[in-house]
């Protein structure tokens, strides 16, 4: 079950690096060392596994891993994958040897691209440009294109809607874990949207953002450049309402999915202390008298006084501003 949205960036670099460029849940690399395995650490996006490495996901939990040549391969929860080594190939490039120890893997590359072969204890899945599965288990299934399979029994084309299992070839059934990816492979290529603005410089008791995106995309915002991660819900919304300090902030809302990002920068100001409005000084002036006020507020507002005459009422002031002084004249 989808559940946290991922965080996305695409940038393929590093040669024949496997580098983590999305994940949900928990995603950990051990390293070889002088023939030794390192403990297991948690991997972050844009960690690279350089040489001989494996990676594994926990329960809930997926990664996406690319390669130097384009594609990428989807690993599934409590799934491990082993770096075997690098092949250098005539173009220049070096292609990565993988071993799927464990679970699934779901492979998208197109057509010429893709510098790595994926294994299995049992098989081996040549790339040639396709969307494919394959589970530590042996079973392959392709749903674009076509993947030759080597086993122990020799080569076998596998084409696009069929799977096959112990050398048993038969018609595709896709399963939830098919659907999943399938899923996730439609909102990676959607382009970046971002509906709602950050809120105007007009002065509110609080701070609340509401924006629509992506809902796998990244979004962070920067409050007084302190960067905060944000959420999108299931439909793309992000709703953020913080307890800010009195006084004007700086806003930056940064929104990212894969390659594509978008920036908003603006200000904000914070007032919940209410107006002040005192009284200076009452003075004479002829046949009129001379009341002195004056207005002290965070935030720009009008004031009005007015006198009362019987039963007619009478304005005779207004003003406005953060920090000013006004007269208001009566009959003395």
């Amino acid at each position: 079950i989808e559940e946290a949205r991922p965080w996305y960036l695409e940038k393929l670099s590093g040669l024949g690096a496997v580098r983590l460029e999305a994940f949900k849940g928990l995603v950990e690399l051990q390293k070889l060392e002088l023939q030794n395995a390192t403990s297991w650490q948690p991997m972050q996006k844009g960690d690279s596994l350089e040489g001989e490495g494996t990676v594994r996901t926990g329960a809930a939990s997926w990664a996406e891993l690319g390669f130097e040549g384009g594609g990428y391969l989807r690993l599934g929860a409590q799934a491990r994958l082993k770096v075997l080594g690098l092949e250098k190939l005539e173009s220049g490039q070096r292609k990565v040897i993988l071993l799927l120890e464990q679970g699934s893997a779901w492979n998208v590359v197109e057509k010429g691209k893709g510098n790595y072969e994926l294994r299995t204890a049992t098989l081996v899945a040549g790339v040639r440009g396709t969307v494919f599965r394959v589970d530590a288990s042996g079973l392959l299934k392709v749903l674009e294109g076509e993947v030759v399979a080597s086993t122990g029994a020799g080569e076998q084309p596998v084409p696009s809607g069929q799977q096959v299992q112990n050398g048993q070839k038969e018609r595709l059934v896709l399963d939830t874990v098919d659907r999943f990816n399938l899923e996730r492979d439609r909102l990676r290529v959607q382009p970046l949207t971002l509906e709602g603005s950050l809120p105007t410089a007009t002065p509110k008791r609080d701070l609340t953002l509401e924006l629509r995106t992506n809902p796998d995309a990244e979004v962070s915002l920067k409050v007084d450049g302190q960067a905060i991660k944000l959420t999108p819900s299931p439909d793309g919304t992000v709703r953020y309402q913080p307890l800010l300090p009195e006084g004007e902030s700086l806003l930056e809302l940064t929104v990212k999915h894969y390659d594509q990002s978008k920036s908003v920068t603006g200000s904000f100001r914070i007032d919940r202390t209410a107006p002040r409005l005192t009284l200076e000084s009452v003075r004479r002036d002829g046949n009129e008298g001379v009341l002195k006020v004056r207005l002290e507020d965070a935030s720009p507002l009008t004031v009005r006084l007015t006198r009362v005459e019987g039963v007619n009422t009478r304005q005779n002031l207004a003003f406005s501003g953060s920090l000013e002084s006004g007269e208001l004249r009566f009959p003395w």
